[in-house]
């Protein structure tokens, strides 16, 4: 379980020093990301990842600047920030995984980009339109006393900011004609045209791929069987390709992968789609994220093994499962409670009770 603690941040809408669950902190951050916008104002909200199974350490920390329209919330933020981070090979594995892990626990409507206007304005200079005013206001005060000389350097320093504004108007153009012309290709593959998009992602270089073109590029790849370019798609790492599969395409196209790169996280995602839940529960040195503690949650379930439920369940905190754990529980009972009752039961009577026995466990079949 990943949460989040803002341990600097003046704003009553987060509580500091308190763990708050990823997904829900990363709500917190865009509705004071969207309040500080609109007051104009910024302020610092320090903070750190920490996982719970990692005996609470501390495994990101940052500063998110509220109201500078950098990202729209604390997803968004780390997906931008922790690949600009140096680090080892075996490193960018663990970052691969936690931004997979992250991008579960997120909502889709909090992993949008910025809309490209919002973009182009927040990258403009504010020094450069700031300086520009302040001449403005100079001049207009000024002109009637300045003598021909001085407004020579008037008229210099006019040319030198727009030149400079101009400069940066054009290269902002330059960038929005870009993003209008993969917008296009994105546009084009919704409607069918694939091979477009599919080979300006394949020309990009693998580290400068942005995290829904990752995702899109990767799904590309499956269908295409393209296992061995996935694989480097995802550093060389079978796991996080196999991660990606089983989240995202179909167990066959898994099970085609685990043949060509066989790995214990395939295999645990396969068993459990083919319901093999002793299986599922045999497998060992799987990396666990939220989804893979789910299904073992619910593996122990099927398999009888209630107490091994409900210690997993602490790792997922689903909602649904601990219901279906609550549901077993009770019906449980109620089978035990009707085997007391035949052993004192006559005859007649059994006959009943062991229809209900029936009725009961076709329940918990089908939990």
């Amino acid at each position: 379980m990943l949460y989040v603690v803002f341990t600097q941040l003046e704003n009553s809408k987060i509580v500091k020093f308190e763990k708050i669950p990823f997904a829900q902190a990363v709500k917190l951050s865009q509705e004071l990301e969207m309040e500080m916008r609109e007051k104009k104002q910024e302020i610092d909200g320090e903070f750190y990842l920490l996982e719970e199974e990692n005996n609470g350490e501390a495994i990101y920390s940052g500063t998110f600047k509220f109201g500078s329209y950098f990202a729209p919330n604390l997803f968004i933020h780390i997906k931008k920030k922790l690949p600009a981070i140096k680090t080892s090979k075996e490193k960018e594995k663990k970052r691969l995984a936690l931004m997979a892990e992250l991008e579960e626990l997120v909502e889709e409507d909090l992993k949008k980009e910025e809309d490209l206007d919002s973009e182009i304005f927040s990258k403009l200079d504010k020094t450069k339109v700031s300086h520009l005013k302040r001449w403005q206001r100079r001049t207009i005060y000024g002109l009637g006393a300045l003598s021909a000389l001085t407004s020579i350097g008037i008229l210099a320093f006019f040319f030198i900011q727009i030149s400079a504004f101009n400069n940066e108007y054009q290269a902002l153009s330059a960038e929005k004609e870009k993003q209008t012309a993969v917008i296009d290709k994105y546009q084009n593959a919704l409607l069918g045209e694939e091979e477009p998009l599919n080979e300006y992602l394949s020309a990009k270089e693998l580290s400068n791929l942005k995290s829904n073109e990752k995702r899109i590029y990767a799904g590309y790849l499956a269908d295409e069987k393209k296992f061995s370019e996935l694989v480097d798609l995802y550093g060389g790492d079978p796991k996080l390709a196999a991660t990606f599969l089983s989240n995202n395409k179909s167990v066959d196209i898994l099970k085609e992968f685990d043949e060509d790169y066989p790995t214990n996280e395939a295999k645990f995602d396969i068993a459990y789609a083919d319901e093999e839940f002793k299986k599922v529960l045999s497998i060992q040195n799987v990396e666990m994220t939220t989804q893979r503690s789910e299904k073992k949650t619910y593996a122990f379930l099927k398999t009888g093994n209630v107490e091994e439920a409900k210690a997993e369940l602490e790792n997922n905190n689903s909602d649904e499962l601990s219901e279906k754990i609550a549901q077993y529980e009770q019906l449980n009972q109620a089978i035990a409670d009707i085997n007391k009752e035949m052993d004192e039961a006559k005859d007649d009577k059994k006959d009943d009770l062991e229809e209900e026995k029936e009725e009961l466990q076709t329940e918990i079949d089908q939990i």
